[in-house]
């Protein structure tokens, strides 16, 4: 039966690879026409961190349950070769062409807690929610491991209702917005979604408005109209929340239907295969051009395709290679069913 049930879920991850080509066109196209979809980087962004909040807790799980423990050293070696590879040549570049000072916080994921603190990261903005996915993954396998409450749909449940008031109550926007803290409401939503599934103990509709209307409704958040940045921030402080909330209806039903609202075509799998790439070189690129040939739909068009272009070489000469190395393999473990990591094998990168 376990084996019946992880074989479907990994063909409806197809779904999830469309879904995660979906969040990165958001975050890519509010960089590039800011004026019109500012607030589609946020949904974007939220709606990684849903997914990542999902597939990482429903892989320790199937881990635990095949082989009876979780390898903590195995999963940090297999984040390590997913996301590091990709991380080490981008950051590279950027420090031989920009200077160190705004690489070492991105190299460190600290990139969030050093712009709070006054460092301007320029290109590298956008690594803050990097710095927030490698907290989680250092942070919540141990907790899943060593705190029994974190099984438990109540108690998680709890948790991230909590976690969602201290975003609301946290004195700064900026805060707010961009750090590990108050972005764990997301991640822990994902947690829950799969802590749900794999108890059986929450089974929405199949179909019908209640799996349609939420993803109209990320494309309605990432066109909410803001007019200033000191607006964009403070509708930073609530838009996620309801952005998480889709997410997770959306995450739910792409799991459960392959074919979910066509998530599972093929080009948007394959942005979902390049994504990490893709959000690491975009900003960079968007900048570089508009300093050369200003903000017009030509330059931009440009941009987006350089970034696919680069990113595209990452995932070829960069990614994939190490994905399936001598050095990847020792990590992995594969369990009776058969199923392996699918944020670690060449066919489903995840950010």
């Amino acid at each position: 039966m376990a084996q019946a049930i992880e074989s479907r879920a990994v063909e409806h991850w197809r779904s999830l690879d469309g879904l995660r080509g979906l969040a990165i066109l958001f975050v890519v196209f509010s960089h590039l026409v800011p004026a019109a979809l500012a607030t589609a980087g946020m949904v974007g962004v939220t709606l990684f961190f849903v997914l990542s909040g999902f597939l990482i807790t429903n892989l320790l799980l199937v881990e635990e349950r095949e082989h009876g423990s979780v390898a903590l050293p195995a999963f940090y070696g297999r984040r390590a070769i997913r996301l590091l590879p990709a991380l080490f040549v981008y950051l590279a570049v950027i420090g031989l062409i920009y200077g160190w000072e705004i690489t070492w916080p991105p190299l460190v994921y600290a990139g969030n807690y050093a712009q709070l603190f006054g460092l301007n990261l320029e290109m590298n903005l956008h690594t803050w929610s990097l710095a927030v996915e490698e907290h989680f993954y250092l942070l919540w396998p141990i907790l899943l491991i060593g705190v029994p409450a974190t099984r438990k749909p109540r108690w998680l449940g709890l948790a991230v209702l909590l976690l969602i008031g201290w975003r609301l109550a946290v004195p700064s926007d900026q805060w707010a917005y961009q750090a590990s803290d108050t972005n764990a409401f997301a991640l822990g939503l994902g947690c829950l979604l799969a802590v749900l599934r794999a108890r059986g103990t929450w089974r929405p509709p199949e179909s019908g408005i209640f799996l349609r209307a939420p993803l109209l409704g990320l494309l309605a958040l990432g066109a909410w109209p803001v007019n200033s940045a000191e607006e964009f921030i403070s509708v930073g402080r609530w838009l996620p929340i309801v952005a998480a909330l889709f997410s997770c209806v959306v995450v739910w039903a792409a799991v459960q239907a392959s074919d979910y609202l066509m998530l599972a075509n093929v080009p948007l799998r394959w942005f979902g295969r390049i994504s990490y790439a893709l959000y690491l070189w975009h900003l960079p690129v968007i900048y570089a051009v508009r300093v050369d040939f200003g903000r017009t739909w030509t330059s931009m068009s440009l941009a987006f395709l350089i970034s696919v272009g680069l990113a595209a070489i990452s995932w070829r000469i960069v990614e994939a290679p190490m994905l399936t190395s001598r050095l990847r393999a020792r990590f992995e473990r594969v369990p009776q069913s058969g199923v392996v990591d699918p944020t670690t094998t060449g066919r489903r990168p995840a950010i």
